[in-house]
């Protein structure tokens, strides 16, 4: 039989998984067939939705009856699941994907397979995904293969979760696209499936990929059961506890948002639908001392369809979930329903750069427990001679699609003092990337200047705006008011975040500082 090109949508197995039945989601119930694959025996699960007329349809009961019109929709699914080298590998069709039990599914097989073949000039797309306080997806794209650092790809702060290549061996395809799973445009017949299968598994084993993106290995999978399931119970017990830093729902997946009419965490029709994903909501009518992570994994986050009655889309809870858990000195990482491990040396790295940031040398007065962040920032101003404060003083530049404060406090001395209350990462990463954005227009920016100059008072305006600062003249000084007694120290992606902050600052020659203010 000839082969003819098909796009195949693969996912492997965890190691371990030698069950169909642990393969597969247990809240569907699909038809379940045997079929013969040259040697190998297969098994195919089906499922089919009943016609019925599409939600939008209702838009137009007033004006027109459209049961003539025969607007009707109606979906069908698929899943072949095939062993291969001791390993099972399931191929889905159509919305076949949701047939699958997700934390059955190997981690970045898909990933791991297409980096291992594609040449290193033969890199189409990427998605990336940032870890600051909230989760975000990028999804970047090139007119033609390129390299993959062409791409606008952080590697100290990104987590490279997809890949789209041409391989370098035809014969593994035209295209992979690589994530968890892993979709082939490739030229295969039913008979041919496994021999192409296995070849993939081979990919996925070898290590090429670290020779040019060993980088994406900062931050590996954390595959010992005893330490997830400590790691678990950690979770657990931030869940229950309620204050910060407390564990968020964030979508996994880039989603077509254009397409969402709301989340739920129930299939049932009389069921709450919310505009996003968010832990309160969740937990809300549940005894959280009552919940485990089997609770977590069974319980379902629906992203429901603008255009039909139906979800689009469903995750475990426990993938939606993002936590930080610090055990026995590592830093640990809960993203996509996968625990990871921050690499030692990269943690290493990041505490030694961020000790090596000094401190002001202003004297700081202690922030009053309850005073407001303006109140306090009035008064830091008012305690340096000829300091002024310049919180909530917004420039607008960019044609007014942008805005930024120049700092909370400048000194005479030439310090722009920015302030934050100590929070979760999102608010840090604000503070560090509030200091970057405003010293950098400062230093480049003719007009940011002079918008500046309108704010500060006569015995502190710039003398020349057109003439570029020297900006080694000057101090981005961050300041964290905290109530804790100890000495201040960061959450890792907040450390992260505050030693790009200084790499990007120093490389204009700018002084960076970070100091604590004592809450009393």
């Amino acid at each position: 039989m000839d082969e003819k090109a098909e796009v195949l949508s693969i996912f492997l197995a965890k190691d371990g998984i030698a069950s169909i039945e642990d393969l597969l989601d247990d809240s569907r119930d699909p038809l379940r067939t045997s079929i013969e694959v040259g040697s190998i025996s297969g098994t195919l699960f089906t499922t089919s939705t009943d016609p019925h007329p599409p939600r939008w349809a209702s838009f137009f009961k007033d004006a027109v009856d459209t049961s003539p019109l025969l607007l009707q929709t109606a979906s069908a699914s698929a899943l072949l699941v095939l062993p291969v080298k001791d390993r099972l590998f399931a191929i889905t069709f159509g919305y076949g994907r949701h047939l699958l039990n997700p934390l059955a599914i190997e981690a970045r097989f898909g990933l791991r397979t297409t980096l291992n073949s594609v040449p290193i000039d033969g890199i189409r797309s990427i998605d990336k995904k940032a870890f600051e306080g909230i989760s975000t997806h990028t999804r970047e794209q090139a007119s033609k293969d390129t390299e993959i650092g062409d791409f606008g790809l952080d590697v100290e702060r990104d987590i490279l979760r997809a890949i789209v290549g041409t391989p370098s061996d035809a014969s593994l395809g035209t295209r992979l696209a690589g994530m968890d799973g892993l979709t082939a445009t490739c030229k295969v017949t039913l008979d041919s499936l496994p021999e192409l299968l296995a070849r993939y598994l081979a990919k996925n084993t070898e290590e090429t990929y670290k020779k040019r993106f060993g980088w994406i290995d900062k931050i590996i999978e954390v595959r010992d059961k005893q330490l997830r399931a400590r790691l678990d119970d950690e979770l657990l017990r931030l869940l229950r506890a309620g204050g910060e830093p407390r564990p968020w729902l964030a979508v996994p997946d880039l989603i077509s948002w254009s397409d969402v009419a709301g989340f739920r965490y129930s299939k049932a029709k009389s069921a709450d639908t919310f505009p996003d994903l968010h832990l309160n909501d969740y937990l809300a009518n549940r005894d959280v001392d009552q919940i485990t992570t089997d609770n977590l994994r069974t319980h379902r986050a629906y992203a429901m369809s603008a255009t039909t009655d139906n979800d689009f889309d469903r995750w475990p809870v426990y993938r939606c979930l993002y936590a930080e858990v610090e055990i026995s000195g590592a830093t640990y990482l809960l993203n996509n329903g996968e625990w990871y491990q921050v690499n030692k040396d990269f943690v290493t790295s990041v505490n030694d750069s961020v000790r090596a940031i000094g401190t002001t040398d202003l004297a700081l007065i202690d922030c009053n427990k309850g005073e407001k962040e303006p109140d306090y920032n009035r008064r830091l101003a008012a305690s340096i001679v000829g300091g002024y404060c310049m919180d909530q003083k917004l420039i607008y530049y960019g044609g007014g699609k942008s805005s930024v404060e120049f700092c909370d406090v400048y000194s005479p001395d030439r310090k722009l003092i920015h302030v934050k209350r100590y929070g979760g990462s999102s608010v840090l990463s604000h503070l560090f990337s509030q200091g970057v954005v405003s010293a950098t227009a400062f230093v480049r920016d003719e007009a940011f200047r002079k918008e500046v100059n309108k704010l500060l008072p006569s015995k502190l305006k710039l003398k020349n705006t057109k003439k570029r600062p020297n900006a080694a003249e000057y101090e981005i000084a961050y300041m964290v008011t905290s109530r804790s007694p100890r000495p201040l120290w960061l959450p890792f992606f907040s450390r992260l975040s505050l030693r790009n902050a200084q790499m990007q600052l120093a490389s204009f020659d700018y002084k960076v500082t970070f100091s604590k203010i004592q809450i009393v």
